[in-house]
């Protein structure tokens, strides 16, 4: 699969759940290495596509901006 279209999937991934998402969580759904999900959701995260919060050591994802 193209970057493109795994980042596009990752994001409606993000738009089905309504709960966070780790990226253990993506990976498993988009049935791809974790460490490779991880290098696309950091470049959505600097463009300002996805967000994230740190919990320990997760990183939850999510598409809107939340005010914690």
């Amino acid at each position: 699969m193209k970057p493109e279209n795994v980042k596009k999937f990752i994001i409606s991934i993000l738009g089905k759940y309504p709960e966070d998402l780790t990226v253990m969580d993506i990976s498993k759904i988009v049935k791809m290495n974790r460490s490779t999900v991880s290098k696309y959701v950091r470049e959505l995260h600097k463009k300002d596509k996805i967000y994230q919060i740190n919990v320990g050591n997760a990183k939850l994802c999510y598409l809107e901006k939340r005010n914690f």
